[in-house]
């Protein structure tokens, strides 16, 4: 354990609970908390009051570190040199994240990252920016076919991160990004979802068969011939759709249009 965690641990044990759960293990990152991360993780004024105590400790004793924009933006110009690193490949989505740790892989992440927390509700831009980083995430360790555990893992890790990136319904508050069954059984919906399968079917990836996964209840599918070249239209419209009972015939409309895209 790192010397910072002991003098944490002997005044406050529910600080190191919360730095383990947030994968606050390293100094660095430790010294980089701020006020908007104190509010992220619900410290109460007593652990704000005792992390602050130990930052100044350090900082009194010269301990010298760079901003996190600045060290990431290093560390990226470092890994530019090789065309076939992947920022991602340390990230983990078998348990929730703190989503930062996706953004700030990237400088287009980190920009947003920094817009996510300027702002008390995003707007059409940033939301598209969101799902684009993430897809592209899921693609660089899943490839263009990420099972649908992984959709939902880092969608849940967006909104627990940043809830107000999360949908208005509290029964499902990652509707907006990974929607399990919302269009009924193995029927997802979510601007994750769509894009996914957006970038398989651009890919050169071409399954044959996929195998039946037990816990999300997916059955086999083969893949038909190309749809018509006019297909784009309806798949681009239907890729961000939002489900609900307005749009409910609009939306089986253009599910059953691009049906043989899919399958």
């Amino acid at each position: 354990m790192d010397n910072f965690m002991d003098k944490l641990h002997g005044q406050d044990e529910r600080i190191v609970s919360i730095f383990r759960k947030e994968e606050i293990d390293d100094l660095d990152t430790f010294l980089q908390l701020d006020d908007n991360d104190f509010t992220r993780l619900k410290l109460t004024t007593k652990m704000i009051k005792i992390i602050q105590r130990v930052q100044r400790e350090y900082d009194q004793a010269g301990h010298t570190t760079t901003s996190a924009s600045c060290s990431t933006t290093t560390q990226l110009s470092s890994s530019a040199t090789d065309p076939n690193d992947n920022p991602y490949q340390e990230i983990n989505l078998d348990e929730i994240i703190n989503i930062d740790r996706v953004f700030e892989k990237t400088e287009e992440g980190i920009a947003v990252m920094e817009a996510l927390k300027e702002t008390t509700k995003p707007n059409e831009t940033i939301i598209r920016k969101v799902g684009n980083i993430l897809c592209d995430c899921l693609k660089s360790l899943y490839g263009c076919r990420p099972c649908n555990f992984y959709k939902n893992q880092i969608a849940v890790s967006l909104v627990q991160s940043y809830p107000i990136t999360a949908a208005e319904s509290t029964e499902t508050p990652q509707a907006l990004w990974f929607h399990p069954h919302a269009r009924g059984t193995n029927r997802h919906a979510g601007r994750i979802h769509y894009r996914m399968e957006y970038l398989s079917r651009k890919s050169e990836e071409r399954v044959t068969k996929r195998r039946r996964i037990a816990d999300q209840g997916e059955d086999v599918q083969l893949i038909s011939p190309a749809a018509p070249e006019d297909i784009d239209k309806a798949e681009s419209e239907l890729k961000f759709i939002i489900p609900n009972s307005q749009m409910k015939s609009r939306v089986i409309e253009l599910w059953n249009a691009t049906f043989k895209m899919r399958h």
